[in-house]
């Protein structure tokens, strides 16, 4: 055993590999990787990769990565020839690809995102209805009793209804419930429901199904305050943009309406 592999209890190098097993417990080996490598580096650069892998490639290993087995194969087998550390670069590609694409996508969505999926979802629904019974008012104003009865300006009616649900359903696709963003508030997140684990209702929950989700909307389920400032900026940024792209869809709405030759001041008998 080298010498700088176990240390004293005061950090210093032990005298011989024997003082390891000392009974007085004045000796111990280094427990932390980071020493461990920053030791192996010091002594080339085969001992620099073989630390790598042992750490980040091997099945198993303290932390192994989480790519794909060929590639990891192929990887252990030319550095088991090789030091280049070139053999390296399609694991790292790999990694930050990962990062690139999933994980801090999800990152980001995950930590805007205030509502649960439920409440997600039925607000996104919401917009979705609004949005329609925008159009079924228009195309009543326009034909009912029949063409040419209204005067153009009753095509502004239908406006709130585009405005509003637009704005829901751009909010919903961030997964983020809009009426949530509007007052700064957050559902639990899942690993904070635990605490009522052990509660009557909870276990009541458990098991109804229907109960279950129901329990999961923005209106039964406790909310919290956002209390980081930044997170609560991006939030409001988020609403904004929701409501301007929300009216001019609505006004986009209302001008393919307007000029219609279905309206008093346009349609020709």
């Amino acid at each position: 055993m080298a010498n700088g592999d176990c240390i004293t209890a005061d950090g210093k190098p032990c005298d011989g590999g024997d003082a390891c097993t000392r009974a007085d417990g004045s000796c111990r080996r280094a427990a932390n990787s980071t020493l461990n490598l920053i030791s192996d580096a010091a002594r080339g650069p085969r001992a620099e990769l073989d630390a790598v892998i042992n750490m980040f490639l091997m099945p198993g290993s303290e932390k192994e990565l989480n790519i794909p087995p060929m590639l990891r194969e192929q990887a252990l087998h030319n550095l088991r020839t090789s030091c280049n550390p070139i053999h390296l670069k399609p694991v790292a590609d790999h990694v930050y690809l990962l990062l690139r694409n999933c994980s801090h996508r999800n990152f980001v969505r995950l930590g805007v995102s205030n509502g649960t999926f439920e409440t997600v979802c039925v607000a996104t629904g919401l917009g979705i209805v609004l949005t329609v019974t925008g159009f079924l008012t228009m195309l009543l104003l326009a034909l009912t009793p029949h063409i040419g009865a209204r005067s153009r300006w009753v095509s502004f009616a239908p406006w709130p209804m585009w405005w509003l649900g637009m704005s829901l359903i751009l909010s919903g696709l961030r997964g983020s419930c809009f009426f949530l963003l509007l007052f700064s508030r957050r559902q639990p997140l899942p690993w904070e429901r635990f605490d009522d684990s052990a509660s009557v209702m909870t276990s009541r929950i458990k098991r109804n199904p229907i109960i279950k989700v129901l329990s999961r909307l923005m209106i039964f389920d406790r909310k919290f305050k956002v209390k980081d400032v930044h997170l609560r900026r991006l939030q409001y940024k988020i609403v904004l943009q929701s409501l301007i792209m929300g009216a001019v869809f609505a006004s986009c709405g209302v001008l393919l309406f307007v000029f219609l030759p279905v309206w008093s001041q346009t349609y020709q008998q």
